[in-house]
């Protein structure tokens, strides 16, 4: 989080959106095999206050053009 300057994934993602928010979704597809073998199978994504702050600009989402580390 948080980071001085702008980083990447492996797959070219900003790496606070890849960190974040897209690992969580691939987490899921990979346990989502044995999730599913539960009689009652859920996953539940809780997020923190962070959630409540202003979105960033949703035109640069991967802070190609301005990069900042709290905006990210």
């Amino acid at each position: 989080m948080n980071l001085p300057t702008r980083l990447t994934t492996r797959d070219g993602f900003e790496m606070t959106v890849g960190t974040n928010h897209l690992g969580h979704f691939a987490f899921d597809a990979l346990i989502w095999p044995a999730v599913r073998r539960s009689p009652a199978a859920r996953v539940l994504t809780v997020s923190v206050i962070a959630a409540r702050w202003p979105l960033g600009k949703l035109d640069d989402l991967m802070s190609d053009n301005n990069y900042s580390g709290m905006a990210a």
